[in-house]
């Protein structure tokens, strides 16, 4: 649902200028016994056509709309859950909308902790593609890592391989930041994932540590693919993303991967790493030819999936052909790379969810 906002000066306006805002709704919350949620019910309002339920942590200045209940001969009622990964005291409002334009109205406040679900995905940055493997025509791929000195600063640097759900057992190491001396430095790795003893192609998660005052910081991470010839050595930077660009991205197709044809003595592959479970199909668009499109197929949270845009396809892919990876349902991080065939130099894109549409309309 997309969130619409209402000023508060708006319903404060509403609330204390209007006689119809004379009947009460009692509001009865309970929490779960989760504890990371309540049960907000209250009695149905006769004559009442729908209830309108705006939030607000109390921080904020504004509610926004969360539900919409229609009013069924039903108790009316919603599950109360964190909008944040920080604890907080939330505030909602009930709207009873009447026939006539008149409404009730009733308000509940209490403590939610924070969405550790959410803080899962969010605290951290990914490195959606990463290799320490020896691969076609004699290629030596490798991953280099730097991370800008925080003071104080520490935490985990994990490598989730291609083809499997991410899990504990996944190769890892610490880091740790001392003070902000003179003799302070970056942490860096010519070969990351050599340095955890790990080989093969996955993505990067760099998850930090709070530190004592609480805080979350992550430092500035700079990661770089780059393959090992006897002239020396060919690469492209992999940006650090933060998960929550994607999840609170509200246009689904802005997630989808389009790998372009091949021009020139290029190889392509493409790839992706989920956030929640998806549903994706894969097409190739042919100049002069009718579209393709593979199976429905679904790939759970947390999995990181990389190969030739043929094996992604499950057939033969025309060099001439555009390649689109489409995100049904879900949240994923795309890529794909061009490597050249002679030396080896990777290319990597990455998709960015808040690339602008072909549409554009602006004033001054």
């Amino acid at each position: 649902m997309r969130v619409r906002h209402l000023p508060s000066l708006c319903l404060a306006v509403l609330a204390f200028a209007s006689p119809a805002f004379a009947c009460p709704i009692q509001i009865t919350a309970s929490p779960r016994s989760s504890g990371e949620s309540y049960d907000v019910r209250w009695i149905e309002i006769a004559g009442a056509t729908r209830y309108d339920v705006f939030e607000k942590r109390v921080n904020e200045s504004d509610f926004h709309l969360t539900h919409q209940i229609a009013a069924d001969g039903e108790v009316p009622r919603f599950v109360a859950s964190p909008s944040s990964t920080a604890p907080g005291t939330y505030e909602y409002l009930v709207i009873a909308q009447l026939p006539n334009g008149a409404a009730c109205t009733g308000t509940t406040q209490f403590d939610l902790p924070g969405d550790q679900r959410l803080a899962s995905v969010t605290h951290k940055r990914i490195v959606p593609f990463a290799g320490s493997v020896r691969g076609a025509n004699g290629s030596d791929f490798r991953t280099a890592l730097t991370l800008r000195h925080l003071p104080f600063a520490s935490g985990k640097i994990v490598f989730r391989p291609v083809g499997k759900v991410a899990s504990d057992s996944d190769p890892s190491m610490t880091y740790q930041f001392g003070d902000n001396g003179p003799t302070a430095t970056d942490l860096h790795w010519d070969d990351v994932m050599a340095a955890m003893g790990a080989s093969g192609v996955g993505t990067l998660e760099i998850i930090p540590n709070k530190r004592q005052d609480g805080l979350l910081w992550v430092p500035e991470i700079e990661a770089h693919v780059y393959n090992v010839t006897a002239q020396g050595t060919f690469g492209s930077r992999v940006p650090a993303v933060a998960p929550a660009d994607w999840v609170r991205n509200e246009l689904q197709w802005r997630e989808d991967v389009s790998v372009p044809a091949v021009h020139g003595n290029y190889r392509r592959n493409a790839g992706f790493r989920t956030l929640t479970e998806v549903k994706y199909i894969v097409r190739v668009n042919q100049p002069g030819q009718s579209p393709q499109s593979g199976p429905l197929r679904t790939i759970p949270a947390n999995f990181t999936v990389f190969g030739s845009v043929e094996d992604l396809f499950g057939g033969a892919v025309p060099a001439d052909a555009r390649v689109i990876i489409t995100f049904i349902a879900g949240d994923a991080i795309g890529f794909y790379t061009n490597t050249e065939n002679t030396t080896n130099d990777p290319t990597l894109i990455v998709r960015n969810p808040f690339e602008a549409t072909n549409d554009v309309t602006w004033s001054y």
